[in-house]
């Protein structure tokens, strides 16, 4: 398993169905820039 701690990142929301939250980032990962997409099980408001 991979483990990232993310410093810099964005919360964003879908605007759907009421506004499902997310986080995205762009992480280092072996020397390379990807983005990553972090969606949650749940929507808590």
């Amino acid at each position: 398993m991979t483990k990232f701690e993310l410093t810099k990142y964005k919360i964003k929301e879908t605007g759907a169905d009421g506004g499902h939250k997310y986080i995205s980032a762009i992480v280092d990962f072996n020397g390379n820039e990807r983005d990553i997409t972090i969606i949650f099980k749940d929507k808590i408001e």
